[in-house]
């Protein structure tokens, strides 16, 4: 009875964990777009036309990529892209 109320225990944490996650990427995801949107905004106003280069980069990494590798820091998927410049 024991073993299998860690194992239930062990369960739960790791799908805490996870909803966490899911929670964080999604908040960084939307941050992300919100300064693109604005990025896109600005060039338009300021006569360099749209592409759209910058959505076509941001939907090289998927959602599920963000949050199924755990063991990377959420901040780190779009660190050496051009993206927010």
């Amino acid at each position: 009875m024991v073993i299998i109320t860690i194992f239930v225990i062990i369960i739960f944490c790791i799908l805490a964990y996870f909803s966490i996650r899911s929670n964080r990427v999604y908040k960084e995801r939307i941050k992300i777009l919100a300064k693109i949107f604005t990025l896109n905004t600005q060039d338009i106003d300021n006569g360099k036309g749209y592409d759209g280069w910058r959505y076509r980069e941001f939907s090289k990494i998927s959602y599920n990529r963000m949050w199924l590798t755990f063991w990377k820091p959420i901040k780190s998927f779009y660190k050496n892209v051009n993206l927010l410049k």
